[in-house]
């Protein structure tokens, strides 16, 4: 699958964004993990926010998506190790639901 990344402006980050980029790269390296610009029309895109205010525009696009703030995935709560394994889960789960459609 491929993971499209938006990043928000990083104006007040309670987290280190790189940081879970690198080890979203590590705990999936099954899944190609890049900013959106460099592929274009990615399988999901992941929002990485760095404060609670999750402010990052959204691109146009009309598949799946994960929202990540400091303090929530999608909106639920979560940190720490528990934010990082709820990102891990939804991305698994968004390639499990597209393999069944289009077999990537």
């Amino acid at each position: 699958m491929e993971i499209g990344v938006k990043f928000c402006g990083n104006c007040q980050p309670h987290y280190d964004a790189a940081l879970m980029l690198q080890a979203l790269h590590e705990a999936l390296p099954q899944h190609i993990i890049a900013p959106m610009i460099h592929i274009g029309r990615p399988d999901a895109l992941l929002v990485l926010n760095g404060c609670a205010s999750a402010c990052a525009g959204l691109p146009a696009f009309d598949g799946p998506v994960v929202i990540v703030a400091p303090d929530s995935v999608d909106y639920r709560p979560g940190s720490g190790q528990k934010l990082f394994d709820a990102v891990i889960s939804r991305l698994s789960q968004m390639a499990e639901d597209l393999s069944g459609t289009d077999g990537k």
